[in-house]
Order: structure tokens, then C-alpha cells, then sequence
């Protein structure tokens, strides 16, 4: 906050951007620019023509995901590219983050959405079961799998 007690304007908040080990400091409009990020297209609803449906196993039972590879090299690097999990908080369903993931393809990310056990096309038993616990073993899972 100023002086006078006013949120500072959001492009003057700092903006700390992991890459690899290394940490950029900017404002958000110059990290932005500095990616790439801000010149890549919205594309919401489209899907990487590229996605693959893929499984991985979350204690035993089958959790269910869709893989899409990045689509720029905007962000590559000498270790490879960078790669997001994505899962919908609690008690929703990858459909519902279909439209966010051609946006981080598009800026060179591997993108790894995926439904939690009892949830979607996943796999346990009874359906609906809200564990906070078992979502974050799915977390790991999925890291797992991308790594």
C-alpha cells in the first residue's frame, strides 16, 4: 500500500518468475514481454491437436489425463521445456479447465490436466469421494508422471 493508504497499480507490483533454477524479478507487463507470453493468441475451447489421453496409477487406482505438448519454443530451454499439472480444485473435472490449457501450450509448456480418483473418467470407488488428502497424492502422482 502507498502513503495515502491506495493499493499500488498491478503493473507496478513485482512479479517473481521461476525458470529453471533461475528467478526473474519484473513488473508483470515486463515478464510478460520477456516470455513471449503476452504476444501468444487467446485461444479459449481449443484443444492441442496433439493431446493425448494418457493413465497413471494414484495408489493403485486409475487416475485419467489428457498430455498436450507445448506448441512454441518460446520457453525451451537446455533442461527442455517447462510442464504444468492442472486438476480442478476439489470436486470438478478436467472438462472444465479445457479452455486454459491451449494458452500454455501455445506459450511452450507440456500441460498435464487430469481428473482426481472418484472424479470424471477416473477410475475409485464410491464416485464423488472429496478427500483433500487423496487429491494431493493424485498431485504427486501426476508430477510423477510428467517428470
Amino acid at each position: 500500500m502507498d502513503d495515502d493508504g491506495a493499493a499500488p497499480p498491478l503493473d507496478a507490483v513485482p512479479l517473481r518468475v521461476k525458470v529453471g533454477v533461475e528467478s526473474v524479478a519484473a513488473g508483470t507487463a515486463a515478464a510478460g514481454a520477456a516470455l513471449g507470453i503476452g504476444s501468444i493468441p487467446m485461444r479459449p475451447k481449443e484443444m492441442s491437436a496433439m493431446m493425448r489421453d494418457i493413465e497413471f496409477a494414484s495408489r493403485g487406482i486409475t487416475c485419467r489425463a489428457w498430455l498436450c505438448p507445448p506448441e512454441s519454443e518460446v520457453l525451451r530451454n537446455e533442461r527442455g521445456y517447462p510442464a504444468l499439472v492442472m486438476a480442478h480444485g476439489t470436486s470438478g473435472v478436467r472438462q472444465q479447465l479445457k479452455q486454459y490449457v491451449p494458452r500454455f501450450t501455445a506459450a511452450g509448456m507440456h500441460v498435464l490436466a487430469f481428473n482426481y480418483r472418484h472424479f470424471g473418467t477416473s477410475d475409485g470407488e464410491p464416485r464423488k469421494l472429496l478427500s483433500v488428502r487423496r487429491q494431493l497424492q493424485d498431485y504427486a502422482a501426476a508430477l510423477d508422471v510428467i517428470r
